[in-house]
């Protein structure tokens, strides 16, 4: 009994070992399966759900090759060339041609297009043309200093008030603009009768000047309404030169500083020195006409008038005369030595900007015509005009002066 319950016990305990060894080969069983399906999804048994690709074959990597132009080394001939600059404007594929008479072809089509082409033509009417363009389209005279000849008619294109006496007239009547006068009262009454406007004479500041103006360009009087005479008298004045008309001085106070204007001008306009010598003319007045009828004219006859004992109105006529044409042989009508001396020093040495060696010779006192010689030898930069001078050694001492000088 005690064997037989030592049996079953024995049998009893294996019962968990078996069960433990069944479990173990089943983990086994189903690891290696796994390791196996893992292993085939690597080996590619098992394809993975990915989009459809298209197909890229491989191609080798080819070098970057530039875009170059023809060059000497490679097939462009002159007419290529030519062909590439018209179609590129391209002045550096001009400059490659040989054929001189294509090349210079070949600057003339892009002369209109380009400056350096233009400068490049040889044809000088086609040259002018273009520079002359260039310069007037980029408001730039320099520009026209490439050109040999007609340089100061392409400038005058440029800027057409360039040798203008009064450029800001010029400038106001080029645009239509009396403001381009600035302040200056002459422009602008120039302006409003060349333009028949009225309106611009408001911008004068002073009021007898404007309402002379006005009254010029209306041609009806706008003198009267001023308050003060001398206001009157000044307007007067102005409504008189600048319509030339004569009647008009008689309007001005008599014997004042506008009537003696106005008379004066009108005999140097008229060439009629006779207009001085009107009744109710005071002396001192008479001999200031002659004196401006002169200046004025350049006809000295006025100066000759005066008579030698208004010494000081003779010499200012005679003196300014002998300064502003350049005629220092005029200073002989001075009765003086002291004034004559005087009056050449001043027409020949010190205010000789006018001076006109064509007049030396009609100089009396031998040493101030060799002066004159010498000094107008200085001024016109010309060392033949002391050929003029008869005595050997004056001659030479104003070739000597001149050398002098242009050291």
């Amino acid at each position: 009994m005690a064997d037989r319950k030592f049996y079953r016990s024995r049998k009893d305990d294996l019962n968990p070992v078996i069960i433990i060894g069944a479990l173990l080969v089943l983990i086994v069983i189903l690891g290696g399966a796994l390791v196996w399906i893992m292993s085939a999804r690597t080996n590619g048994n098992v394809t993975p759900d990915v989009p459809d690709q298209p197909y890229i074959p491989d191609v080798p990597d080819q070098p970057d090759v530039p875009d170059v132009e023809p060059n000497e080394t490679e097939v462009c001939d002159d007419s290529c060339y030519y062909q590439m600059a018209v179609k590129d404007t391209n002045l550096t594929a001009c400059n490659q041609i040989t054929d001189a008479e294509m090349k210079q072809d070949c600057y003339e089509e892009l002369s209109g297009a380009s400056l350096d082409a233009c400068i490049a033509v040889e044809d000088a009417s086609v040259k002018e043309e273009c520079i002359t363009s260039f310069a007037v389209s980029q408001d730039d005279a320099s520009i026209c200093d490439n050109l040999e000849e007609n340089t100061e008619e392409c400038k005058q294109a440029v800027n057409p008030c360039l040798d203008t006496e009064d450029q800001n007239l010029c400038f106001a009547l080029r645009d239509e603009d009396p403001s381009k006068c600035r302040s200056d009262k002459e422009c602008i009454i120039d302006y409003s009768l060349s333009k028949s406007d009225m309106q611009a004479c408001d911008l004068i500041q002073n009021k007898a000047f404007s309402a002379g103006c006005k009254s010029s360009v209306d041609r009806k009087d706008y003198c009267s309404s001023l308050s003060a005479k001398s206001e009157q008298d000044y307007c007067y004045y102005i409504y008189a030169i600048y319509t030339d008309n004569f009647a008009r001085c008689s309007y001005i106070t008599f014997n004042n500083m506008y009537s003696l204007d106005c008379y004066s001008i009108f005999a140097a306009r008229q060439g009629n020195v006779t207009l001085c010598d009107l009744d109710g003319f005071i002396l001192d007045n008479k001999w200031a006409c002659y004196r401006n009828y002169s200046l004025i004219s350049g006809d000295f006859t006025g100066c000759e008038q005066i008579h030698d004992l208004a010494s000081t109105n003779k010499f200012k006529c005679v003196f300014e005369f002998a300064k502003k044409y350049g005629d220092p042989s005029k200073c002989a009508f001075l009765g003086t030595t002291a004034s004559k001396t005087t009056c050449y020093e001043g027409a020949i040495i010190y205010s000789n900007e006018n001076l006109d060696w064509r007049n030396c010779e009609d100089i009396m006192s031998f040493d101030w015509r060799n002066k004159c010689y010498k000094e107008a030898a200085k001024i016109e930069d010309d060392v033949t005009i002391c050929d003029n001078i008869e005595e050997s050694f004056a001659r030479s001492s104003c070739i000597d002066a001149y050398n002098l000088f242009k050291e």
